[in-house]
């Protein structure tokens, strides 16, 4: 699944930073069920003192009462039990120094948790495209590979030729990469694609069919949706050129391949696949001899 150590690390901090978030979020609900048990305990206790004043008022004080005398009685031998009964006996004794701690305790955890959403998000390490690299052994083999982030397209093809990035698409995390054109020339695609199927059609699969293995935008608004016919050869995307660099992402918890230009956000397209359960790489298209396609580095 990983291809160099540095990935493999990538990976472990992820990890590391999920189970310590849960294991944080675990220990506040318990703790707050706790706190709250606690608070419910103080308010019953006191709101008993309060209906005994109530019912001492209404029922000793009010000539009015309907109350029966049994009742009457009955409410004085417990009224009386308590006077001359340490009250600590029946209710703790209320401190407002137990509320002031509960208060401080609360404001704590808020502050704590507002200096952390509040954190500049600059001091997470970056991890850029350099860690991806062309796969010799995952092209059509007119395709030449410079510098294993550069690809050039050696001779003119009749069908359309794809090179494919080394690393496998997590399944768990979300991947992302950028390109950018150093010579643009003829059609020129970047996306994904499904290893399996790309090499059982020698990297040059025909696009406009279904099932041809790829999820990919073209310069000039084409998509290729290797499962929906309905988005396959298509003019549903955007146009980009030799000036910009284009990001693909893909996000496996919703299934989901977005385009944009990095310089302006607001152009792009998206797809959403409906079967995951493949191998996924990051992928270019070039069929003019000389279009040459880069992996941008941060």
């Amino acid at each position: 699944m990983f291809t160099n150590k540095d990935n493999f690390k990538i990976y472990q901090k992820i990890q590391e930073v999920r189970k310590m978030y849960s294991q944080f979020k675990q220990s506040v609900v318990i703790q707050l069920e706790k706190l709250e048990n606690q608070i419910e305990t103080i308010i019953y206790e006191l709101s008993q003192r309060d209906v005994l004043d109530q019912m001492y008022d209404k029922t000793i004080e009010n000539d009015n009462s309907v109350v029966s005398d049994e009742l009457v009685q009955e409410v004085v031998q417990v009224w009386n039990k308590i006077c001359y009964q340490k009250n600590d006996e029946y209710f703790p004794k209320f401190n407002d120094q137990l509320v002031i701690k509960i208060q401080k305790t609360l404001k704590f955890w808020e502050q704590q948790i507002q200096d952390t959403l509040q954190m500049d998000l600059g001091i997470i390490p970056r991890y850029p495209e350099q860690y991806y690299k062309f796969d010799a052994n995952a092209k059509f083999p007119s395709i030449q590979i410079i510098e294993e982030a550069i690809i050039e397209q050696t001779q003119s093809q009749t069908h359309y030729c794809f090179a494919l990035v080394d690393e496998r698409l997590s399944q768990l995390e979300p991947s992302s990469i950028k390109f950018k054109f150093p010579k643009f020339c003829g059609d020129i695609g970047v996306g994904i694609g499904d290893l399996q199927i790309l090499k059982t059609k020698n990297f040059r699969p025909q696009l406009n069919q279904i099932n041809n293995g790829a999820f990919v935008c073209f310069q000039d608004s084409y998509t290729i949706n290797t499962e929906q016919d309905d988005l396959n050869w298509k003019t549903k995307g955007f146009r980009f050129d030799q000036n910009d660099i284009i990001e693909v992402s893909y996000e496996p918890n919703i299934k989901r391949v977005t385009w944009k230009k990095a310089k302006n956000q607001n152009e792009g397209y998206q797809m959403t696949l409906q079967n995951d359960k493949r191998e996924l790489h990051f992928c270019v298209i070039v069929k003019t001899q000389g279009a040459k396609v880069e992996i941008a580095k941060e």
